[in-house]
This record gives structure tokens, sequence and C-alpha cells, in this order.
């Protein structure tokens, strides 16, 4: 296998949420985290908190499961049928 870098996470929620999604497709990963007992995770806002990585093969594939999971935005139609989902909550 050829692997390659897919995605730098911020922090064990979004690797558990995308580690549980490739399983499901079955597409298999690496997942390499940051964290270091040593230092206390002084590294992670430089770092992430980890990486993951997947075969090259199936870097497509995997890639879309991030894009939905983490950079999907609600389309018109899903913002007309629940108006409060596209508003600004910060």
């Amino acid at each position: 296998m050829n692997w390659i870098k897919l995605i730098t996470l911020d922090n064990r929620f979004q690797a558990d949420l995308l580690t549980d999604a490739l399983d499901k497709e079955e597409i298999p990963f690496l997942l390499r985290e940051y964290k270091d007992t040593a230092y206390d995770g002084l590294f992670i806002g430089q770092k992430g908190w980890g990486t993951v990585m997947v075969d090259e093969g199936q870097w497509e594939a995997a890639r879309n499961i991030v894009d939905d999971l983490f950079h999907k935005k609600p389309s018109l139609e899903e913002s007309i049928k629940n108006p409060d989902s596209s508003k600004d909550k910060s």
C-alpha cells in the first residue's frame, strides 16, 4: 500500500467520527496521534491532534467522507426545510 495523508485532525472527537465512517466504508487507514506525554500536548497547537493516512487508491473516496463530515454546507433545500440550521450561531 502507498499511504498518503488524508487530513490533519484538531481533536479526538474528529478522529472518532472519521475513523468510524472509514470503518463503515471498509477503507483502511492509519491514525497517527501527535500526543506526547513528556510534553503534555505542547506541540498539538502547531501540528494538530493527529493525522489520518489512507491508501492512495482509496484517497478520493475517503476525501468525500471528510467533505461530508466536516466541510459540507447545507443545500438550499435543506436550509428552506430547516431555516435555523443556516444561521450563524456565534
